[in-house]
């Protein structure tokens, strides 16, 4: 019955296609299906399958010759490889099999570290005076932290990336540093908000405290409700690798961005409904943190440097702190935005998809009839011993001719699907 329910399951997963040309070939691709009723052949409908490939830019010799347009076009080419949808159902199963349950722990483990770093520690070692800022130690261990959560994300991609073996599907390149350098401005941004909070309620700026404090409790709400939400991995087939999905969220909400765009170009679903409409998880950050982090606190820093000319505001105006996270602040807002426009659903060819779904369906389906058979094997089993059980305690009052112990034993085995005469029960009567 789960095997059936599973297989259901498969036959109910949906993914959205946007494009004209891919809604055309999904119609004629099931049109097809349904003529040759399966693509065991490649002759069939797999033969119109059209498997998009890696991305190839363009270089022509003036290019190289003028040498920082050819810097700039296989950098954009880097970026397309990163961000392109690439899926091997064998590389990708054991990547999620191996390493998505370690990734995922480590994730968590991170999360609490930063989280307590950010919120904890610029309380712990601020110092009394208005103007004289936190203690140096603040800055060390987020240094410290910061570091090592690097070093940990580029370690889990390479290790992705050996596991896959493969260039079409990953190989790690240069706008893989970008993302790596773009998630720690990001998580940086979100740590030197908290500690101009800390210095704002140094000097008591109540005028300045309330409205920081408000986007960030507001912006930190839906991320930490996702946090704990995602503590419990969701493993129906409309997830079909349920930890990397999981993961890519949990990455995209850490704002681990190498690791969330490596885990984005493989996942089938990376979406969430908003309003009955998918939107893909990257965006959907991509716009929380723009709205509810970085333009709210870089407005409220350039307000308070262009319009605050009281004692305190005077105080703090020529803080480095200050001034750090307004310049951290202006890149966040670039990278929020860059994530808003460049994360969508995954641009993949829907026909692989359906070739892919066919497949599983097809395995799914051995399974259950192998789960149907075991189970009826095990019945026969329990009915032998079951019969075996009564003839030996009513033999006692009544022998009954071994000859018609064997017969009757030989009539239930013609029963089993599997009966070869080498039955456990059978035996057990003959000895």
């Amino acid at each position: 019955m789960g095997m059936l329910y599973m297989n259901d399951k498969l036959r109910q997963i949906k993914y959205s296609v946007t494009s004209e040309e891919n809604i055309e070939r999904v119609a004629k691709f099931r049109r097809l299906c349904k003529e040759f009723e399966d693509l065991e052949d490649p002759r069939n409908a797999s033969y119109y399958l059209a498997i998009g490939g890696s991305h190839h830019p363009e270089i022509k010799l003036w290019h190289k010759i003028v040498f920082p347009v050819w810097i700039w076009k296989t950098f954009i080419h880097a970026k397309h490889e990163a961000f392109r949808f690439k899926y091997d159902s064998k590389s990708l199963m054991e990547v999620e099999r191996d390493q998505m349950r370690f990734v995922g722990v480590g994730l968590y483990v991170n999360t609490g570290i930063y989280f307590g770093i950010m919120l904890g520690l610029p309380a712990l070692f601020t110092k009394e005076e208005c103007g004289h800022g936190l203690d140096a130690w603040v800055f060390y261990l987020y240094a410290g932290q910061a570091i090592l959560t690097a070093l940990a994300e580029l370690a889990a991609v390479k290790h992705i990336e050996r596991k896959v073996h493969d260039k079409e599907i990953l190989q790690f390149n240069r706008w893989h540093v970008v993302e790596l350098f773009m998630g720690q401005i990001a998580r940086l941004d979100t740590f030197l908000d908290a500690c101009f909070l800390v210095m704002l309620i140094q000097c008591e700026m109540w005028s300045l405290i309330v409205p920081v404090s408000i986007f960030i409790v507001l912006f930190l709400s839906y991320p930490l409700i996702q946090i704990f939400m995602l503590c419990r991995v969701d493993r129906t087939l409309a997830y079909t690798q349920p930890l990397m999905e999981r993961n890519c969220f949990l990455a995209f909400i850490r704002e681990s961005m190498l690791l969330a765009t490596v885990l984005d170009s493989f996942c089938i679903s990376n979406t969430v409904t908003i309003c009955k409409k998918p939107i893909a998880f990257g965006k959907l950050m991509g716009a929380w943190t723009f709205f509810l982090q970085d333009f709210p606190q870089l407005t409220i820093h350039l307000y308070f440097l262009i319009f605050m000319h009281d004692e305190a505001s005077l105080i703090l105006h020529s803080h480095t702190l200050v001034l750090v996270s307004l310049v951290v602040s202006c890149f966040a807002i670039a990278i929020s935005t860059f994530n808003f426009v460049m994360f969508k659903q995954n641009d993949f060819d829907p026909l692989a998809i359906e070739k892919e779904l066919f497949m599983r369906r097809r395995s799914n389906q051995i399974e259950r009839e192998n789960f149907t058979v075991a189970a009826l094997q095990e019945k026969r089993r329990r009915q032998m011993s079951e019969w075996v059980r009564q003839m030996s305690s009513s033999s006692k009052a009544q022998p009954t001719p071994r000859r018609s112990i064997r017969k009757l034993a030989s009539a239930v085995l013609e029963e089993d699907e599997n009966g070869d005469g080498k039955h456990p029960s059978l035996i057990a009567v003959e000895d």
